[in-house]
């Protein structure tokens, strides 16, 4: 059975963690913000309101779904692709950035589940002193209440959130605290336009004659990229080699800087085909991503990231035939 919690220490091995630390300590809302302490911090995140919560809700996703269940500050203003690809390379999945958040003395986030979003929760956290913030959960196999204890310094905590069943955590703090929280990024997420920092997916990808990517002889082809959404939900990003993958810039990537190079986040997973014809003759064509390609190949030493691969069978069926009118 695998680990439910994962507990890493010395973790001064992720890039500019100190300067995160500092510019969300030194940021103009954590200073100005309305924070006090209504309840007692043990009384929030006990075992026993633990047992009154789950008695009374049956499940609580967000600990701020309660009143006075939640006193940190919350804040999302940090540039932090880099950490997004960090997480993703080291734990194995797709990374998401779920927000920057100050516990200062008597801080909490009182028991919640975020059952909402299975998958893996990573979190940077930096604490002040020895010993006097913690992590808190209850196994959900053994239901034993677990408490993490933190050193002073940057360290990380991992965990699951189960597709099935409920994992039970809370956060307490008697000393300055940092976290920076990563989830796993959804294929259902990639399509969500109603959340304005996801880039959603939209655009074409054409396929015409006399252009060296068509797919079908002598017939014009596109696909809408909207249309794939059916195709991405339930899988999971599989990491790809750069070299093997042909994509509309390949021979250029300077091709690719435009407006949209200067947006696009390559912290979002891109989307391939698997044995679809290519002018390269690769084993994965680009469907989605090119930008983001781009940005790696000219602007850092990535050269491996994570795509969601369609099938050859997958990619025909989303197809549409002559060009966009």
């Amino acid at each position: 059975m695998a680990a439910v919690f994962k507990h890493f220490e010395n973790s001064k091995a992720v890039p500019e963690l100190d300067r995160y630390r500092d510019r969300i300590l030194s940021f103009d809302s954590i200073s100005d913000c309305d924070y006090s302490v209504t309840r007692n911090i043990e009384q929030a995140v006990s075992p026993l309101r633990l047992q009154q919560l789950k008695r009374r809700y049956g499940d609580i996703v967000f600990p701020l779904d309660l009143p006075d269940n939640d006193n940190r500050y919350i804040g999302d203003f940090l540039d932090g692709d880099h950490l997004e690809t960090y997480v993703s390379n080291t734990f194995g999945f797709t990374a998401r950035n779920s927000g920057y958040f100050w516990y200062p003395y008597r801080g909490y986030s009182g028991w919640h589940t975020n059952s909402d979003k299975a998958g893996d929760r990573v979190y940077l956290v930096w604490a002040q002193e020895d010993n006097k913030s913690f992590f808190r959960y209850q196994d959900p196999h053994s239901g034993e209440i677990i408490t993490q204890w933190e050193k002073a310094g940057w360290q990380i905590n991992h965990f699951h959130v189960p597709e099935r069943g409920l994992l039970w955590h809370c956060i307490g703090s008697y000393t300055n605290r940092i976290s920076i929280g990563f989830r796993t990024l959804r294929p259902e997420d990639l399509v969500d336009d109603d959340e304005e920092d996801y880039p959603g997916l939209h655009g074409l990808h054409t396929c015409f004659v006399g252009d060296r990517w068509n797919v079908l002889p002598n017939r014009d082809s596109f696909i809408d990229l909207v249309d794939l959404s059916e195709f991405l939900v339930g899988k999971e990003p599989i990491v790809v080699a750069h070299e093997e993958i042909a994509w509309k810039a390949r021979h250029d990537p300077r091709t690719a800087l435009d407006a949209r190079y200067q947006k696009c986040d390559y912290g979002y997973p891109g989307i391939l085909a698997e044995g679809v014809a290519n002018p390269y003759h690769l084993k994965y064509r680009m469907v989605d991503g090119k930008h983001r390609l781009a940005k790696m190949t000219l602007e850092t030493n990535i050269r491996r990231s994570p795509y969601y691969i369609l099938s050859r069978d997958e990619f025909l069926a989303a197809m549409s035939m002559g060009k966009p009118g």
